[in-house]
């Protein structure tokens, strides 16, 4: 295997379809299924869910106007949301046979455990799959720089981000036909062609730790197993110096 342990990015859409509102059954499924797929390789699993299917800080832009949200309030909510994806996800792959740990940066009673990193790190040495919600705990932080966090802090060998199409474009795949897609980007090609990836603390983070990213295509039911084995898949973003 290439990859031994990784960190999976889940955005809200991850869980969801325009059509399907909130949760789409067959896609957190599939999703479940391919976690499943390597959990049984062995692979060290850790996965940061979004919740933009459920809520985001920016869906309260026009009320906080009107009743006085605070934008950090927002995004506090925004957390919660993601908590409620991690919920599913954790069901589901229990549906499966696969013992997952959900951690939120602040334990909530009875719900999840407050995220400590040596906890976690010894769930996945026992072969739990390591659920971390809520971000960062921290308001204008998105969950990709949780995602880079998290990826740093257990030591990751790749950040996974899942998306619906297969890898880094030019432009816009699905509004211009003839997009290039990437094979390989440095941080700094991502950054100079204003490529929208993930956000820019989080490329920060992955840069500095020498640690790589690989954007793919979530709908493609073999991805996942084949990027930890080795293929080519989607499109990897990392250092000019990262081998």
């Amino acid at each position: 295997m290439k990859y031994r342990r990784i960190t999976l990015k889940l955005s809200g859409e991850a869980f969801s379809t325009p059509e399907s509102g909130l949760i789409d059954a067959g896609i957190v499924s599939l999703l479940a299924t391919q976690i499943t797929e390597l959990s049984k390789l062995g692979i060290g699993i850790s996965i940061v869910p979004g919740g933009g299917n459920v809520f985001r800080g920016r869906d309260l832009t026009v009320e906080a106007q009107d009743i006085g949200i605070n934008p950090l309030s927002a995004d506090q909510i925004g957390m919660l949301a993601t908590v409620m994806n991690a919920l599913v996800l954790r069901d589901a792959l229990a549906s499966m046979h696969v013992q997952s740990i959900l951690f939120t940066p602040h334990a909530i009673n009875g719900v999840t455990l407050g995220f400590s990193r040596h906890r976690a790190m010894a769930e996945l040495e026992q072969g739990n799959v390591v659920v971390c919600a809520g971000g960062t705990g921290n308001p204008l932080f998105t969950t990709d720089t949780a995602a880079a966090l998290r990826a740093i802090e257990l030591s990751s060998d790749v950040v996974l981000k899942a998306t619906h199409v297969d890898g880094v474009y030019e432009d816009d795949p699905k509004t211009n036909t003839e997009a290039r897609r990437f094979e390989n980007l440095t941080f700094e090609e991502v950054i100079q062609r204003d490529l929208k990836v993930m956000d820019l603390a989080a490329f920060a983070l992955c840069r500095e730790n020498q640690m790589p990213i690989i954007v793919y295509n979530l709908n493609s039911p073999d991805a996942l197993t084949k990027i930890v084995k080795g293929a080519n898949v989607g499109t990897l973003i990392c250092n000019s110096d990262w081998s």
